[in-house]
């Protein structure tokens, strides 16, 4: 419970109420962030995010179970589309340039979850940090910093284990340095961003 609480101190704990309003404040807006990236199974953000997908694309379960599987970024990862319009950007490119799937991990979940925790990190302090206007400096920080990024990729790196030990122990090894080798990237990755 307490690793629990420091993570979410790091992205500023706040009580996670049952109704938020998105974009109504600040403290509301940190909520929805904490309640997806930390009390959500990664399962049940993936039901979440596909049900915001066809909310958003106007489109059938059928077409976006279609897009998720065979990772259809140009729809989801769409510059000025409809998934990045929204509040929250609910859009993916999911495990970048690495491969999202293998004979013995399937990363799709967790990749998503930590676009969402990064993408808004950033969304967070654009709108939230710069209230007299757009940020024309261009230097966030409030939210966006290495250690709440480092949060965000500690929550990957548990999304990506909890998928991992569910595999058989033939593999689960090679999921496991799998897991190390993304995690490690998004660490570097992190200190640049």
């Amino acid at each position: 419970m307490r690793s629990r609480s420091r993570r979410l101190g790091a992205i500023s704990v706040l009580v996670i109420g049952a109704a938020m309003c998105v974009g109504c404040s600040e403290q509301s807006d940190v909520d929805v962030l904490n309640e997806k990236l930390f009390a959500t199974t990664p399962t049940n953000f993936k039901a979440q995010l596909l049900l915001k997908w066809e909310d958003l694309l106007d489109a059938t379960p059928g077409v976006v179970g279609v897009l998720w599987d065979q990772g259809v970024t140009s729809v989801l990862d769409e510059p000025g589309g409809a998934l990045k319009s929204y509040w929250f950007d609910v859009s993916t490119d999911f495990c970048s340039n690495s491969p999202d799937t293998g004979a013995w991990f399937d990363f799709k979940i967790s990749c998503a979850r930590h676009d969402f925790g990064w993408r808004n990190l950033q969304r967070l302090d654009r709108h939230w940090n710069c209230q007299a206007g757009p940020c024309s400096t261009g230097l966030l920080g409030r939210y966006w910093h290495v250690q709440n990024r480092h949060v965000v990729n500690t929550q990957f790196y548990r999304d990506m284990e909890s998928h991992c030990s569910d595999r058989s122990w033939l593999i689960r090894g090679m999921c496991r340095d799998t897991r190390d080798a993304y995690f490690e990237a998004v660490e570097f990755a992190s200190l640049f961003a």
